[in-house]
């Protein structure tokens, strides 16, 4: 029997070791020794400050809700935002 697959992918909370800018708003910097998120992508890493990573959290766990809630409801319907498997 094939693994059950995950929709979420590796996300880790990791230090700057070399200042740069967020990958989700350039105008937040990050410098060396602040925490960031790390999301992985394909065969790299995006990283993020904490601030966006919150927020980009945030957003996808409502996604998750409402996804949750049509199956819940047994409707066959979209989720507003989520992206094509």
């Amino acid at each position: 029997m094939p693994r059950i697959k995950s929709l979420l992918t590796t996300v880790e909370i990791g230090i700057v070791k070399k200042g740069h800018n967020c990958q989700g708003n350039a105008t937040h910097r990050l410098q060396k020794g602040d925490r960031r998120m790390e999301v992985k992508n394909e065969r790299s890493w995006d990283y993020y400050c904490l601030d966006c990573g919150v927020r980009i959290l945030q957003r996808d766990a409502e996604k998750i809700k409402a996804t949750l809630a049509l199956i819940t409801a047994g409707e066959v319907n979209s989720v507003e935002g989520a992206e094509p498997i």
